[in-house]
């Protein structure tokens, strides 16, 4: 059967703060205006899934890597799985034990739902 990767998630509106399409897929978003790095992480993460590539990004502390990550790989897992392709696995790594400690609030807040 499929895995989890696979099966696309659904979107809390209530959570959908502001909308951009990057490469086709529409990708939802916790807050009013993505700030330019935002935008600019959320551009490469869906390329980089739509096109099956790996992708490492960095950019200063505060710019909103985490929303803007998560935001972007569960519309590329959607935009895929409602159209029928595997999706595989999105494989996200931090530095820090701080930085996988802030993911719980960062999800919570994201529109994207399992």
């Amino acid at each position: 059967g499929p895995e989890l990767c696979d099966l696309p998630c659904g979107v809390d509106a209530a959570r959908s703060k502001s909308q951009r399409s990057f490469h086709g897929v529409r990708v939802e978003f916790a807050f009013a205006a993505p700030l330019q790095p935002q935008q600019l992480v959320m551009q490469r993460v869906v390329k980089a899934i739509l096109k099956r590539e790996a992708a490492l990004l960095e950019s200063p502390t505060g710019t909103g890597k985490t929303q803007a990550l998560l935001s972007a790989a569960l519309a590329a897992q959607r935009h895929l799985a409602a159209s029928g392709q595997r999706v595989g696995k999105v494989i996200f790594a931090t530095r820090t034990i701080g930085q996988v400690k802030q993911l719980p609030g960062e999800l919570r807040r994201n529109p994207y739902r399992a």
